[in-house]
């Protein structure tokens, strides 16, 4: 089998990794928690800077636990991260869930948190997820489901990129429904007993809070980048007219904005456990 050339859509900016940096297991690996306890053996499949795989290890230990990421950069964050907080039960390294190192058989769990999108075979990878599960081992899953935004004041800026984020998803071989996803592909997958959750992320600022417009806008950096790569034209002048109008309300003494998003989780068993966020 040849193994895909991925593009992980939203890029390593410092922005993007910073903003993944802040992330918890105990709020993005919250359906997945009730399913760990110490002693397992558990796989981190795209781990990041590390942020949440540090959390599932405390769950585990002292079993060890093992986060992979394509990006070297991210991975020496993690392993600083994990030092500078002494958690001595993980290790990160540099792979793919599609070519690895592991023996079949060598993990009581395996998380993916916001992966599965990016892949242009997300089946097969969870099949790689099943095939390194133990007996009665459990794989846990959280994706967006970008289709799923909703948002305040109405915007055409943000209509338009939330097209244009789809079509980027669509052109790099991804997903960026995937959350709702998730049950089909785990039962493609071969996993024969799925569980579901959903979870809502909440974007809220009033009044003159710049917060908000540095939240939104300096990711999308990395999503110019990418956008050049995928061959989209994409201008510098059009992403930051995206929010302009959206930004004015948030300035004014009275203005409000809202962004929901929704993800979708799930976890299987043997047992897969999925959790789509809907954003």
């Amino acid at each position: 089998m040849s193994i895909p050339n991925e593009v992980y859509q939203h890029g390593h900016h410092a922005s993007v990794v910073t903003n993944h940096a802040k992330r918890t297991a105990e709020v993005e690996a919250a359906f997945f928690l009730p399913y760990l306890k110490p002693g397992m053996h558990l796989l981190d499949v795209g781990c990041g800077p590390g942020s949440i795989t540090t959390g599932l290890a405390l769950r585990v230990a002292p079993a060890q636990t093992i986060g992979i990421d394509p990006s070297e950069d991210v991975i020496e964050m993690a392993r600083l991260r994990a030092k500078a907080q002494l958690t001595n039960n993980v290790t990160f390294e540099t792979g793919n869930i599609y070519e690895h190192r592991f023996t079949p058989e060598s993990f009581d769990a395996v998380f993916a948190h916001q992966v599965l999108q990016h892949l242009s075979r997300p089946i097969d990878a969870l099949r790689q997820f099943r095939s390194l599960l133990k007996p009665g081992g459990v794989v846990g899953a959280r994706d967006v489901d970008w289709g799923s935004t909703t948002f305040y004041p109405e915007n055409r800026g943000m209509r338009h990129f939330l097209a244009l984020y789809d079509q980027l998803a669509r052109l790099n071989g991804g997903e960026a429904n995937a959350g709702r996803f998730l049950p089909h592909w785990f039962h493609e997958a071969g996993f024969f007993e799925i569980r579901v959750t959903t979870s809502t992320g909440v974007i809220y600022r009033s009044g003159r809070d710049t917060r908000m417009g540095r939240h939104v806008c300096q990711p999308h950096i990395a999503i110019q980048y990418c956008c050049q790569i995928s061959g989209v034209r994409y201008f510098e002048s059009r992403r930051s007219g995206y929010y302009c109008g959206w930004l004015a309300h948030l300035g004014s003494p009275s203005g409000r904005v809202f962004l929901f998003l929704s993800h979708g989780s799930g976890r299987m068993e043997e047992l897969a456990i999925g959790s789509f966020c809907l954003r």
